[in-house]
């Protein structure tokens, strides 16, 4: 489905392009050496300052101990707002296939760092291209170090193909802010902050934003959205999406 779209006409590479191309009629990309199958980004959502307030509810008391290393430890100064970062994998398909939820203290690169991605994309995919030794995996920005399963833009591009690639592929991304979108109109709760503490309530938080996750692939399964619409796809039926036979893990608290 990325393939296909990638794979643009004439007058859509001069549209990216600023009218600078003229020679190219498609991306002569072959499909064996197109290994991304989805795309990678993070979004975070605000909750309440942590570790504000006094210490006890008696008069007069002490302000929270502690409480600067607290506020510290989910406080991003690039988004100027304390909360919890979402990583997240979204498919062609217009479905989330991945989420891991942490600090929205940490950058993007620690978010896969810890996520343990990385390792699980090269566990259960088993093609290998031979020329590059590269694996299908992700396209994500920048901010990414360029791996087996995860792909960046080309830097330096030295052709007018390599930049229109860019281009198309940079333009393609833009779909998971399409669904991060979707997911707030969907679920206002992601929008108030007042509903989430995490010093006395950081698993519900982080639980709850996940629900809203799952919740929304479910609506997808009935609905389709935006990323539907953009690779031309279709949806899976919640039935093959929540088959009855599967034996689901048993739950494990977090240690938050």
């Amino acid at each position: 489905m990325i393939y296909n779209k990638c794979k643009c006409s004439t007058h859509q590479i001069e549209a990216l392009l600023d009218n600078r191309i003229e020679n190219i009629k498609y991306l002569t990309i072959l499909f064996e050496e197109f290994l991304s199958f989805g795309f990678i980004d993070d979004t975070g959502v605000a909750t309440c300052r942590p570790g504000s307030g006094p210490e006890s509810d008696e008069y007069g008391a002490a302000r929270r101990l502690r409480w600067k290393e607290i506020q510290r430890a989910f406080y991003s100064g690039y988004c100027k707002k304390h909360g919890i970062k979402f990583q997240s994998v979204v498919l062609p398909n217009g479905m989330f296939g991945s989420i891991f939820a942490a600090s929205l203290r940490h950058n993007d690169m620690g978010m896969l760092n810890m996520s343990g991605l990385v390792d699980h994309l090269m566990d259960i995919l088993d093609y290998v291209d031979p020329n590059t030794g590269t694996m299908p995996g992700l396209y994500g920005d920048s901010i990414f170090n360029p791996c087996m399963v995860i792909f960046t833009r080309i830097e330096d591009p030295d052709t007018d193909e390599k930049e229109a690639f860019n281009a198309r592929m940079n333009s393609l991304r833009q779909c998971i802010e399409l669904l991060f979108g979707l997911l707030v109109n969907k679920f206002k709760i992601l929008s108030d902050k007042r509903q989430f503490k995490l010093l006395n309530g950081g698993e519900r938080a982080i639980r709850t934003a996940s629900v809203c996750f799952f919740l929304l692939n479910c609506w997808t399964c009935f609905n389709g959205n935006q990323v539907n619409t953009i690779f031309d796809s279709v949806a899976p039926t919640i039935e093959e999406y929540l088959p009855l036979n599967e034996v689901l893990p048993s739950y494990e608290a977090l240690n938050v």
